[in-house]
């Protein structure tokens, strides 16, 4: 028995002693030969114990990767191909199970494993990312799939055909955040998903990815029937600087409903320009100014108003040039705004 049990613990001595080679070496050969050595016992060893030195072993790979001994970019290499042959499906889920557990605290190195897994942990990843319901959890989660980049976009194509209105708004969510210009016909062609909160998240996604197909889409939204759909177009809109952006804004602003303008929207409308800032921008805000109602109510004025405030919130010589003209203006209200703001300029 006592022979039973000095083997044991020699056999356990091993791996340890094997773990703090592989922490000290410096000889990129023999850093190899660790790891295959390293991969072969763990083979021997049961799941429990695989976990429990896999990840002694993750955590020297990682740190390797950041700084490998001796300055050594194979070693970096060989650290990464260490990730490789120790990951196995147990080891993914462990990873994951802490990220869960933890959330976003002291998860860097979590983060970081699961990140070097590439591909070996983006499908389990996408599937915790469906089925997760804490906000945070569901964040770090698409940060670490956006870290892990191109090689994750197949599997994520792949998902956007789910039966689940929640999966496909999660995938949208990470392709957005891609933010790759070949990733927005994909995206786009989700608009036509029946779940509104889809079709938000898709029009978010559009708003990250730089490409004239988005552009059109998001135009195109700024005047759908429904007006929450319409509203989020809109906003997303400020991300673009093309000239299409601009002049769906202003068509936007300037779009009535019967006699008046739908307010909400042509504010909207107007924030967007503000944020856009070009001097197309700057024209398409003045024009807003010279809009014209069968009466001037109050909410009409308003969003002139809001309209000015907006050109005078944008640097340059166009925006100066149109303060001075509103000080001028025909319409009175309008020329009594315009000189509160420069009023304010000076004080």
């Amino acid at each position: 028995m006592t022979s039973s049990f000095n083997r044991q613990r020699d056999f356990l001595q091993g791996r340890q002693t094997l773990i703090a080679r592989i922490a000290k070496e410096t000889d990129p050969s023999a850093y190899r030969g660790h790891i295959v050595e390293f991969s072969r016992f763990l083979l021997a060893e049961r799941t429990e114990r695989k976990i429990e030195y896999s990840t002694q072993a993750m955590t020297i790979f990682i740190r390797h990767i950041a700084s490998p001994p001796g300055g050594s970019d194979e070693i970096a290499g060989l650290a990464r191909l260490g990730i490789k042959e120790v990951a196995s499906e147990e080891l993914v889920a462990h990873y994951i199970g802490l990220l869960k557990k933890r959330g976003t605290r002291g998860n860097q190195e979590t983060t970081a494993v699961l990140v070097a897994l590439e591909e070996r942990s983006v499908g389990p990843l996408l599937q915790a990312l469906a089925e997760e319901e804490d906000l945070l959890v569901r964040k770090a989660i698409v940060e670490i799939v956006t870290r892990i980049g191109r090689i994750a976009v197949p599997m994520i194509l792949e998902n956007l055909t789910d039966s689940r209105w929640y999966m496909v708004r999660n995938m949208i969510t990470v392709l957005g955040t891609l933010g790759m210009p070949d990733l927005a016909p994909h995206v786009a062609a989700t608009l036509s998903h029946p779940d509104l909160r889809v079709k938000k998240e898709a029009i978010k996604a559009l708003s990250r990815i730089p490409h004239p197909s988005a552009v059109s889409a998001l135009c195109e939204l700024c005047f759908f029937p429904e007006e929450t759909v319409a509203v989020t177009a809109t906003a997303a809109l400020s991300s673009k600087k093309e000239t299409e952006a601009v002049v769906t804004l202003y068509r936007r602003a300037a779009a009535k409903l019967i006699l008046y303008p739908n307010y909400r929207l042509a504010h909207e409308a107007i924030d967007s320009l503000r944020a856009i800032g070009t001097e197309e921008a700057v024209t398409a805000l003045e024009e807003i100014l010279s809009l014209r109602a069968l009466w001037s109510t109050k909410k009409f004025l308003a969003m002139k108003f809001h309209s000015l405030r907006s050109i005078s919130k944008i640097k340059g010589d166009r925006s100066e040039e149109v303060l001075e003209r509103a000080r001028r203006s025909a319409e009175r209200a309008i020329r009594n705004e315009a000189e509160r703001i420069i009023a304010r300029r000076v004080l």
